[in-house]
């Protein structure tokens, strides 16, 4: 029975999570589509939204065996940075965000 609560609520936390991220997916929509007067179908929404919670799932398992692959039970910014080393822009980006802030690996450091 506690099993079946606990399944019940991760159920729930994956219900409200793909709500919101539809809510956001639309909303982004909305305001992109409104510079050029283009509406989005609830169709291509409801499809572009299910796009970037397959895309976040895979990515948090890819994170999660980079960490576990670095003996580690924690994600850390390295693993983020390795997850997103494909999209230039994306790397970029998060490298500079975890340059200025002083996060993750210090390359190159003697021993």
């Amino acid at each position: 029975m506690a099993g079946e609560a606990s399944g019940h609520g991760e159920l729930g936390m994956k219900k409200r999570l793909e709500a919101a991220v539809h809510y956001t997916v639309a909303k982004i929509c909305e305001e992109e589509g409104a510079t050029d007067d283009v509406k989005a179908s609830p169709h291509f929404l409801h499809a572009l939204s299910l796009i970037v919670m397959s895309h976040a799932e895979t990515m948090a398992t890819d994170m999660e065996a980079f960490a576990k692959h670095a003996k580690r039970s924690t994600i850390s910014v390295d693993d983020v940075k390795l997850c997103a080393r494909r999209n230039e822009s994306l790397s970029s980006t998060l490298h500079e965000f975890a340059e200025q802030r002083g996060l993750g690996k210090k390359r190159g450091t003697a021993k």
